[in-house]
């Protein structure tokens, strides 16, 4: 709808100026989990039929980094295959 694209429009010149400044957001959804990740909180985990590594997937909160400093941690949840070892 039209309010929808408005304000897809104003977030994402929002995100340029921010990233014109230093501020930038990566959600790291797909990639590799492991505990001592600095830039990701896992929130919940979950095991997944067909899943064939320790991955995160989904991401709740982007992380946020400021001059390529993390100011914030990712969060969300890591899909396990049935047989990873518990975290």
């Amino acid at each position: 709808n039209k309010q929808t694209r408005a304000l897809t429009r104003y977030l994402k010149r929002m995100t340029k100026k921010l990233a014109e400044i230093g501020v930038t957001f990566k959600a790291p959804t797909g990639e590799e989990y492991h505990p001592g990740r600095r830039d990701f909180k896992m929130i919940h985990a979950r095991e997944e039929e067909g899943a064939t590594a320790v991955t995160i997937g989904e991401c709740d909160l982007p992380a946020v980094m400021l001059n390529g400093q993390l100011i914030q941690q990712a969060q969300g949840v890591v899909i396990k295959p049935p047989d990873a070892p518990p975290d």
